[in-house]
Parts: C-alpha cells; sequence; structure tokens
C-alpha cells in the first residue's frame, strides 16, 4: 500500500505530495523507490501479495525475520514468539533513515457540541495526562503526545513506538493528500504483479491524480434541454392523439388488452432492471456533484460538453491500462 511505502519514498528523497501539492510518487525518487521494492520482490525477500494478514500471519509463525508496522499490528501477533519492537533502521541502498508517516489524533465536535461545557471537557480529558495513562496502561495504545505517561516509557514496545515517532514525517493535512493512495494503490500493485514498470505505473498514476483534482468546468443552462424534452413530450402527445382519431383505434386496443396484460410484467422488470439504470447512468452523466466546502453548487450541470469530455477522459484511461499489457506481451514474445 501507499501508506507502507511511504517510509522507502522517504528515504530515497521522496514526498508523496509535492509541495505544489502534485502526485510525489511520480518523480525519480518515486521511480527509484518502486524499482527497489521490485528488486526485492524479485529476490524472495518480500512475498507477492503482503497484506496485513498475511505479514501477522508469517511473523507470527515464526516463516518472517521481520515485520514493518505500527502499534496495531502487536493486537494481532496472538500467541507470536517473543520479540521485540524498533524504530526503523536506515535503508542500505541509500544510507538514509526509514521516515515513516506521522498522524495524530483528534476529538471534532459539532458547533452544538462545542458550546457544552461538558463535551469540552471530555475532548480536554481525552487529551490529558490521566487518559493517556489509561490507554497505555489497560489498552496498550501510543498516545500521540510529545511525552509518553510513565507506563507507556516502562513499557519496552510503547517506547519504541513513542521512539519511532521522532523521526517520522507528518502527514500533510491538504486535501489533495488523501487523493494521493487510490493512485497509489493502483500503480504499486501493477507493478508488483508485472502488469508494468515503475515509470509507467506511476505516470498513469500521477495522470489519475490530476484527474480526479481537475476543476469542474463551467455549468450549463437546463433550459435548452428541458425545451427538448418538452418537444419529445409533445411530438409524443400528438402522435398519440393522432392515433387515437383513427376509426378503428378503439377496437385494436380492445383486440389488444390481453396480450398487454400478457406483457406487463414482463414490460414492467425490463423497465425497472433494464432501462430505468440505463436512463439513470445517463443522466447522472450530465450532472457533478459539488463539494461541500467549495463554491460549486450539488448537481451541477455539465451538459453534452463535460460528459463528452468525461467519456473521453475515461476511454484514454482505459487505453492507459491496457498498454502496460501490451508491453508485457511484446517483453515476454
Amino acid at each position: 500500500a501507499t501508506y507502507s511505502h511511504a517510509p522507502i519514498l522517504a528515504s530515497f528523497g521522496g514526498t508523496l505530495l509535492g509541495p505544489d501539492d502534485s502526485f510525489g510518487l511520480d518523480s525519480p525518487a518515486g521511480v527509484a523507490s518502486v524499482s527497489f521494492v521490485r528488486s526485492m520482490l524479485d529476490s524472495g525477500k518480500i512475498p507477492q501479495e503482503a497484506g496485513g494478514s498475511l505479514v501477522s500471519d508469517l511473523f507470527a509463525s515464526g516463516k518472517a525475520a521481520a515485520a514493518v508496522g505500527g502499534p496495531w499490528l502487536t493486537g494481532d501477533l496472538g500467541r507470536a514468539p517473543r520479540y521485540r519492537v524498533v524504530p526503523l533502521p536506515q535503508l542500505r541502498a541509500t544510507g538514509k533513515p526509514l521516515q515513516p508517516l506521522l498522524t495524530v489524533e483528534a476529538a471534532m465536535l459539532t458547533p452544538k457540541g462545542a458550546a457544552r461545557a461538558e463535551a469540552r471537557a471530555l475532548a480536554r480529558f481525552l487529551g490529558g495526562d490521566e487518559a493517556a495513562e489509561i490507554r497505555a496502561t489497560v489498552g496498550h495504545m501510543v498516545s500521540a503526545r510529545s511525552q509518553p505517561p510513565p507506563a507507556a516509557a516502562a513499557d519496552p514496545v510503547l517506547s519504541a513506538f513513542s521512539r519511532a515517532a521522532d523521526g517520522a514525517i507528518p502527514m500533510p493535512t491538504r486535501s489533495a493528500m488523501r487523493l494521493v493512495f487510490e493512485p497509489g494503490d493502483r500503480a504499486l500493485r501493477k507493478v508488483m504483479r508485472g502488469d508494468a514498470t515503475p515509470a509507467l505505473a506511476l505516470t498513469e498514476a500521477a495522470h489519475r491524480f490530476a484527474d480526479v483534482r481537475r476543476p469542474l468546468p463551467a455549468p450549463q443552462s437546463s433550459s435548452p434541454y428541458a425545451a427538448l424534452l418538452g418537444l419529445l413530450a409533445l411530438a409524443g402527445c400528438g402522435l398519440l392523439f393522432r392515433q387515437s382519431r383513427e376509426p378503428t383505434f378503439g377496437e385494436r386496443l380492445k383486440r389488444s388488452l390481453p396480450a398487454y396484460a400478457y406483457v406487463s410484467l414482463a414490460s414492467i422488470a425490463v423497465a425497472l432492471l433494464v432501462i430505468l439504470p440505463l436512463a439513470v447512468g445517463t443522466l447522472s452523466s450530465f450532472y457533478a456533484g459539488g463539494r461541500e466546502a467549495s463554491s460549486q453548487p450539488r448537481g451541477l450541470l455539465l451538459g453534452f460538453g463535460g460528459a463528452s469530455e468525461a467519456a473521453i477522459r475515461r476511454g484514454v484511461d482505459a487505453i492507459a491500462r491496457a498498454m502496460p499489457a501490451v508491453t508485457t506481451d511484446r517483453r515476454r514474445a
């Protein structure tokens, strides 16, 4: 995962998010760090799919000499052999330390809740010395404090995690940071599975990152679409009225009623399961939901231009996903 790859990236001199909120993995340091992890995979030093449960199982069973994780990993080890926790060391390939991301905890209060003295007192208690001592002694948890409580300082596991925080990198709190992980995870999976080279996968991830952050186009007026819908409805009513004026219309309608009753259930099922989802999907492509914290309204009408632009971007993204497979096939050939 991108979060777990952050210490290696930092050792190579890179960051997940650039100073201008750019995609930091798409850089020489990012390519070098991903190539290093791929080389470890090729040499058999790390497993193919190093997920959380697999890592804890391998380490608990003694099949892995070391495992990289946070305080949450100790709760998954169960009856593991005796182990100790140490901060991340230097990386031999770079000679620089592995620096994990540092996150903090906060108590969020609603405006009404913040007006109550009891709620503010509870928030202060959660961040105080007494709560940190309880969490260390009862829950064996690390508190987000510069000075750990006495119980955590006396615990070798908790104190090791506290020392690791001294060399960690605070995770950026900018809104662009939360958009880094999804394209980063997909790029890492592609490289680890051999579907793309690090440079190609990270470039593709940077395009995905930029695509998500691209500002919405100018809103379009709904009047032309409403007028078009009204004309279609008027044409349908005119056609129905013209048929009803025919002398044999009533007689033909009576003869067709049994057939209509026979196919009514199938027609309803097709309308609900096929036509309605297609219609909703088509209409939703003309709209974009504005963010609550932005000045853009929710349910922004993009029109045909915005919908076609989004379709083109999705098509280019699909072609980009297919390109690594073509490259891989040529290499194998």
